[in-house]
């Protein structure tokens, strides 16, 4: 176990990255123009190439380890300012032509890659900090099973749930003005699921806690949504992909929490967690969007065109 000054840096690292991440997810989320949106896509692959330079040194611990990450990480910057060069191409080329209409976002690509993106940063994060915590293997066991565990262990690690918590925080208070209030009240609870993680830390106080916190927010998200259902006749169309890919991270989390228990499989509990992430993020990106296009209910900022995403 690493001592107590590595792990105050970590810890501070971790605190410095994961609130840098949820302002990327803030300016995507606010992302007008091509050249905006290439812009956030370039800092979330200059942060992942960090931590990817980063985990090749605690993998392989040495001078010359050293060396390679940070040519690792240059490669990884280096070749993502093509995305912004190439959409400054197509912004100027555009307002070269008088009268050219707005290119549309490429939302169906953007969105998903921002999602993408976040979640490799935050594996990434975990498993470095974890192995320079001396809380992760640095390899896995050979096998696919292996690999899975691996994978299991460092999703469901406090140096990857804790600061995705943090992110999530972050991100919903930011974005908050922009989304329905009945769906702000839902999503305000996820951060308190991603947090009762009961493999985070050890000790049965925790184990046994958490998962009484766990299964409380669960049902209490559950029942905010028939609450609105009840109350409004049905649930809105903004909420309807929100409350289906939800129900489908809880059903994956409580059956992971159970195996988990009994065998020690992280498999299913990796996957809810993972879901749910995509499912936050997803919620918090779109319903911005159509605030600012002018099409949340509620909304009286006029409608505007975004342009197309490199």
């Amino acid at each position: 176990m690493a001592s107590v000054a590595v792990l105050l840096l970590l810890a501070g690292l971790a605190l410095v990255m994961a609130s840098s991440t949820a302002l990327f997810v803030r300016w995507a989320a606010g992302a007008r123009t091509g050249l905006r949106a290439a812009v956030v896509v370039f800092l979330l692959l200059m942060m992942l190439g960090m931590l990817a330079g980063g985990l090749v040194y605690e993998l392989w611990p040495s001078g010359r380890s050293a060396v390679a990450g940070l040519w690792l990480a240059s490669v990884v910057m280096s070749a993502s300012v093509a995305i912004v060069f190439v959409a400054f191409f197509r912004e100027t080329r555009r307002l070269a032509v008088p009268g050219a209409p707005p290119l549309e976002v490429a939302w169906q690509r953007f969105l998903p890659t921002v999602v993408l993106l976040v979640v490799a940063s935050e594996s990434l994060m975990g498993w470095t900090f974890g192995v320079a915590a001396g809380s992760l293997p640095r390899f896995p066991v050979p096998g696919a099973y292996g690999v899975l565990q691996q994978a299991g262990r460092i999703v469901v690690s406090s140096w990857f749930t804790f600061p995705m918590v943090l992110e999530m925080a972050l991100s919903l208070a930011w974005l908050r003005s922009t989304i329905a209030a009945p769906l702000v009240r839902v999503l305000a609870l996820q951060p308190l699921v991603m947090f009762f993680s009961p493999p985070a830390l050890p000790g049965w106080a925790w184990v046994v806690g958490s998962a009484v916190g766990a299964s409380a927010v669960m049902a209490g998200s559950v029942a905010l949504f028939l609450l609105v259902a009840y109350r409004s006749g049905g649930l809105p169309l903004e909420m309807r992909p929100v409350a289906v890919g939800l129900l489908a991270a809880f059903v994956l989390m409580s059956a992971g929490l159970a195996a988990w228990a009994a065998v020690g499989s992280l498999a299913l509990l990796t996957a809810g967690i993972l879901v749910e992430m995509a499912v936050f993020l997803a919620a918090v990106l779109r319903p911005s969007r159509r605030a600012a296009a002018g099409g949340l209910a509620g909304s009286s900022a006029p409608a505007r065109a975004p342009e197309s995403v490199p």
